[in-house]
């Protein structure tokens, strides 16, 4: 490692040794000697040199420098002014050789450092005659950077042991070489039974909350880096600045598809190897019972993997897997803001590398780093060393996890940075192990730990504390020491601890980290040289830097500030608004024109108290620093209360959207605003709830909770507010949309412009038939089929998305009252012909109806609230800025209630966990869903009937020796039929389980899309086992879930595995069962959603089967789908049941046999499709 000589200046001086060297020659060689490695060894012997240069012969040769030894006296004048100075102590055991001591030690005649060549006594072995010769020189020249590391060395070379002669004197200094730790330091004995985390909450965890350090941190660290050729500060700025730029701007290098790849669900445990150099190994994912899912050796493929975990799948997946993604995230955070500093480590073999670790000085990133440490699995990551597995506590592993991750990012983004050959740089940012065995060398370890140690001051037990007072207008600072093993004891003046007899090493440690301290606060070196004597006191322009620069700066090294209540909160004055209502306006326009209804003002804002432009410039006119005003303390800056005259006289314009959000969340900017009572009225009866007389012509009782939604509604079409309905699964968002059209209608207002639903096609039979029972004076048509025509007289126009994306300009040129679409989350993607389409669409009422959960895709809701309320929400990126990435990313709690705020008057969602909902709901709610016969299946349904009823109408129903053949035939024909509309490869013994030749499978997965949204579990239920085959192969293709199926031909023991699974594991979400083999004795309560996927059509049999999940236990709302082919044979069984309760009856007693005695009138009428 050639490089510059004397860095410090007492490494300068003693290379004076070389002045007035009349043999010039001999210095460039002597430097080339020691440049290339010409200095075999040195050693030091009392006050003698002795080294082997390697000349031009075989053999090195010897040199002798001798350094004349102090006098007793000399040494005694020495360590009493060392003593005499606690600044001069600390700075020194700092390996920083004071100024003062060199100055005050020439004042006695005492020389610590040669003046000439002449004052040392050389010799070598050379037969060069001069002397010094090039072989002395390159002595000199490697001595001076080894006392640019260890000033202590000039002092040994003398006859003084600082270290021994300070402890003489009572002062119990330690070693000053500090502690480096072995990677294994930390090691424990494993625990076997420790996989679980000891909380799987991280709910409280906001990296938001993370701060920008770089600035703070670098300011900490000495401009001067003895262990690298020129300024290694600056070289490490700027890779912190290109590590932040890479990791904001990183992209997974995987393709999107390999998302559904690995199925996270059975990752419930990871296990990651680190190897004994602190270069990852490989990280395994397990199942519960520790079956290999998936091991990565490649770390590049690990964090692609993690990447592209889709955001609303991390609410669901396992702990372990959301464990890695969420330490994953807050590593890419610290690296963003700068929050992470170095470490030297080392392992058994003296092997040195950098272990890089979160900036745990910063309280808020240490208060994160604690919640994960919680949150982290035991066992989970483990370095193998020498062959042995070496373990450690919850803290230690996420510390090596966190650097594993911030390796590979400060790898990839610093691999073009380093200087080819530059050791240091390949030590701290590629990585590279390094031993520090060369010559000149050894003291490179200690030299950059030493460095670095500013940012582990917090670590000690004995640490300073800056106490800060206010007296009037004056400011003092003082020093206090505490022991943070005894956190329940006061601190303690520095005074009254250096004058304690008790914990002399504590003294010296804590002069130590004072010292270091002075960079940031050089104020503090009168009160150190004065052992705490002195007390600071600032007036309030000084105090302004000291509060708002230094003492931050102070905090960054770990040290607490004890500040009064006041002073913890600097108010810095912020521009602000009064809003308040226009004289005469009128109440009765739409909410999104608020703006024009309203007056506003700039203000300013002092925390929160806001009062007038004026009054403020006033207030503060004259003043500077920190100053009271209205008993809270502000810092006044004239530069920045001349920005904000500026600023406010020409003020932004705010856009309609801005102004309504600053009303309802009575901030701009984050700065309080005055919200007179007049403008708050206002607000209040746009946003205030009334309950609305449900139309007249509505069949149906609504809930509470409905009434409450329909009402909503209604108000919102009459105050021109697009509605946004998410209401949980199962609450009946369509009744209450249905509701609502119905009113309208009631009301005139669908005679001229009339009402669009866009829903699913699955969901289109779903939609007439609820119409049809709910609402049979709302006149409908549906617009879908090769013949569509729009029907002008119908009230209602039913139609896909596919066909509005289709007959866009059709759809476009109508005028409608009301757009309404259902499964809004179709919109997602607002660059698509389909949103595209979507949003042409004119109309005055907009209502978008969706179950998933908002916070799971907040990104995608941007383009549905663009198409109820347009422009509200701001555009896309700036959405994505102020709270889709700070939601999703960052978990922003602010950001959170700042949406919550801002969108709550067009946003309702209930969920069935609410209270006021639970009470609402009857236990059990029964849904039934309508699939529509795809072309396929109609095709063999039509085809079945061709074949078998001519057989069947052979036989005459008075012919009772073929009675027992016809009722087979029909029974038959009904079991075909059933399959057919279960899917057609059922029936037609294929293998091709296609799920868009299935209405009903298609039905199922727009159920199944919303019930794993919620994070919640269904039970199956079906007749068939063929059908309970097709289905668990389906899902799990889907939606990559993994599905069971419980069977007759399932064994006991597996049987009750398989329920004890279900029960217990998370990740199992779905649970088929034949309705025969599983409707009875078993306990299913972690089941709240029952899909009867064919209906058994004995009412007893269906409910023991839904009884399953809705039995003693259970704490949920059950919610029960009975899913029905439209227009079959199904749906007219099923009216036939619910229509005649002496049929119902007979259905309990005779199952399905009651067919078999219809007419073949009656049977032909009742399997014929319709439509």
């Amino acid at each position: 490692m050639a490089g510059n000589y004397s860095k410090t200046w007492w490494g300068e001086q003693w290379l004076r040794s070389l002045s007035n060297i009349d043999y010039s020659n001999r210095l460039p060689r002597g430097r080339r000697y020691a440049n290339n490695g010409s200095v075999v060894s040195i050693d030091f012997e009392g006050n003698r040199i002795l080294a082997k240069v390697q000349g031009t012969r075989r053999t090195p040769y010897s040199v002798t420098i001798t350094v004349p030894e102090f006098t007793q006296t000399q040494k005694t004048v020495v360590m009493e002014t060392i003593t005499a100075n606690p600044l001069m102590l600390s700075k020194l055991l700092n390996r920083e050789l004071p100024v003062q001591l060199h100055e005050k030690a020439v004042e006695k005649n005492i020389q610590i450092f040669p003046r000439s060549w002449t004052d040392l006594s050389m010799n070598c072995s050379c037969p060069d005659w001069a002397v010094p010769c090039k072989h002395i020189a390159s002595v000199i020249y490697i001595i001076a950077n080894e006392i640019d590391r260890n000033p202590f060395i000039i002092f040994q070379l003398h006859g003084v042991h600082i270290l021994s002669e300070l402890n003489k004197r009572g002062f119990l200094a330690q070693e000053t070489e500090v502690h480096i730790k072995s990677l294994t330091e930390n090691a424990i004995e494993r625990n076997e039974n420790d996989w679980d985390s000891l909380s799987e909450d991280f709910s409280g965890i906001d990296f938001s909350k993370i701060p920008e350090l770089q600035e703070n941190l670098m300011t900490m660290l000495d401009e001067e880096s003895l262990f690298y050729k020129g300024n290694f500060k600056n070289r490490l700025s700027t890779a912190y600045k290109k590590i932040k730029k890479f990791t904001e701007n990183y992209t997974t290098s995987a393709q999107a598809e390999e998302e559904n790849t690995i199925n996270y669900a059975h990752c419930q445990k990871f296990s990651t190897c680190v190897t004994e150099t602190f270069e990852y190994d490989f990280t395994s994912l397990y199942s519960r019972n520790k079956s290999l899912v998936f091991e990565q050796d490649e770390f590049a493929e690990l964090i692609d993997f993690i990447e592209n975990i889709p955001h609303k799948k991390i609410a669901h997946i396992p702990h372990a897997l959301r464990q890695l993604h969420t330490v994953y995230t807050f590593t890419k955070k610290i690296l963003q803001q700068g929050a992470f500093v170095p470490e030297l480590r080392k392992n058994q073999s003296s092997v040195f590398m950098i272990h890089w670790m979160p900036a745990l000085m910063n309280e808020n990133v240490k208060d994160i780093f604690a919640k994960l440490t919680q949150t982290m699995p035991g066992n989970a990551v483990y370095i193998m060393e020498k062959g042995q597995e070496k373990f450690f506590k919850r803290e230690d592993q996420l510390k090596l996890l966190i650097s594993q991750f911030m390796k590979f990012f400060i790898k990839q983004a610093t691999a073009k940075f380093i200087k080819p050959g530059g050791v240091i740089e390949s030590f701290f940012f590629n990585h590279q192990p390094y031993r520090f065995t060369a010559l000149g060398e050894k003291e490179i370890p200690q030299t950059i730990q030493r460095w670095v140690s500013k940012f582990h001051i917090h670590l000690k037990n004995f640490v300073p504390v800056i106490k800060v007072d206010v007296l009037e207008n004056n400011f003092a600072v003082d020093i206090l020491v505490e022991n943070r093993e005894k956190a329940y004891e006061e601190p303690v003046s520095l005074n009254h601890f250096l004058s304690q007899k008790s914990e002399p090493g504590a003294k010296t440690e804590v002069l130590k980290d004072l010292t270091l301290l002075t960079s940031a606060f050089p104020q503090l070196e009168s009160t150190i040289q004065t052992s705490g004597k002195h007390k600071l006191w600032f007036n309030s322009i000084e105090f302004s830097d000291i509060l708002l620069r230094i003492l931050p700066l102070v905090k960054m090294y770990g040290i607490r500030l004890l500040l009064p209540t006041a002073l913890k909160n600097i108010i810095r004055p912020r521009p602000s608004l009064k809003l308040s209502r226009q004289n005469g306006s009128e109440t009765n326009k739409r909410f999104l024109s608020l703006d024009k209804m309203l007056n506003f003002e700039w203000q300013m804002a002092l925390g929160d108290k806001v009062i007038d432009q004026q009054e403020f410039f006033s207030l503060v006119e004259g003043l500077s620093g920190v100053v009271k005003i209205h008993n809270q303390y502000i810092n006044i800056n004239p530069a920045d209360i001349e920005k904000l005259q500026n600023s406010l006289e020409k003020p932004p314009a705010l856009k309609t959207g801005e102004l309504i959000q600053t009303a309802l969340t009575e901030e701009y900017n984050g700065a309080k605003i005055n919200l007179t009572a007049e403008a708050r009225e206002l607000l209040d009866q746009f946003l205030k709830n009334e309950e609305v007389a449900l139309p007249k012509g509505l069949h149906a009782t609504l809930r509470p909770y409905q009434q409450r939604g329909y009402s909503w509604m209604y108000k919102n079409t009459n105050t021109g507010i697009g509605s946004i309905i998410a209401d949980d699964m199962g609450l009946g968002k369509t009744i209450q949309v249905i509701a609502l059209l119905l009113k309208l209608k009631e009301e005139n207002r669908l005679d001229k412009n009339k009402a669009l639903v866009i829903v699913p096609t699955t969901l289109l039979s779903n939609w007439e038939k609820e119409i049809d029972k709910f609402a049979p004076e709302l006149q409908y048509a549906t617009f879908h089929g090769p013949n569509r025509q729009i029907n002008k007289e119908s009230d209602v126009l039913l139609t896909s998305y596919g066909i509005a994306r289709s007959d866009q300009d059709e759809l476009s040129k109508i005028k409608w009252c009301a757009v309404v679409i259902d499964e809004s989350q179709n919109i997602k993607n607002p660059g698509t012909a389909q949103t595209k389409a979507i949003k042409k669409l004119k109309s005055d009422i907009r209502i978008a109806m969706s179950g998933t959960p908002v916070e799971n895709r907040l990104s995608e809701y941007w383009s549905i609230f663009d198409f109820t309320n347009k422009g509200f929400l701001g555009s896309a990126k700036k959405f994505s800025e102020q709270y889709a990435k700070p939601i999703e990313v960052d978990r922003n709690k602010k950001a959170i209630e700042r949406f919550k705020t801002i969108t709550s008057p067009f946003i309702m969602r209930r969920l069935k966990t609410d209270k006021t909902i639970i009470s609402d709901l009857p236990k059990k709610v029964e849904n039934e869903h309508y699939a529509q016969l795809t072309k396929e299946q109609a095709a063999v349904y039509q085809n079945i009937l061709n074949e078998v009823m001519p057989s069947i109408d052979e036989i005459e129903q008075n012919d009772k020796d073929r009675q027992m053949e016809r009722k087979g035939l029909v029974l038959k024909m009904i079991i075909a039929l059933k399959q057919v509309c279960n899917h057609p490869s059922q029936y037609l013994k294929k293998e091709d389980h296609d799920p868009n030749l299935s209405g009903k499978v298609q039905l199922l997965f727009q159920l199944l899309h919303s019930i794993y949204e919620n994070g919640e579990k269904v039970l199956i239920f079906t007749q068939f086992k063929e059908t309970g085959l097709m289905l668990e192969q389906l899902i799990s293709a889907q939606f990559n879930q993994p599905v069971q199926f419980l069977h007759g031909g399932t064994t006991r023991n597996k049987r009750e595995q398989m329920v004890e699974d279900f029960q217990s594991e998370n990740y199992l979400k779905t649970f088929i069962l034949s309705i025969k083999a599983g409707g009875t004795g078993l306990n299913l309560t972690e089941g709240s959603h029952v899909i009867h996927f064919d209906l058994w059509w004995n009412p007893a049999v269906e409910q023991q089967a839904t009884d399953r999940a809705f039995r003693i236990g259970q704490k949920k709302n059950v919610m029960v789908y009975r899913l029905i082919t439209r227009n079959s044979f199904e749906e007219k069984i099923n009216e036939m049941i619910q229509s005649k309760k002496e049929l119902s009856e007979l259905t309990v007693s005779t199952g399905e046999k009651w067919i078999g005695n219809l007419s073949n009138k009656e049977l032909k009428a009742l399997v014929s499709l319709e439509g």
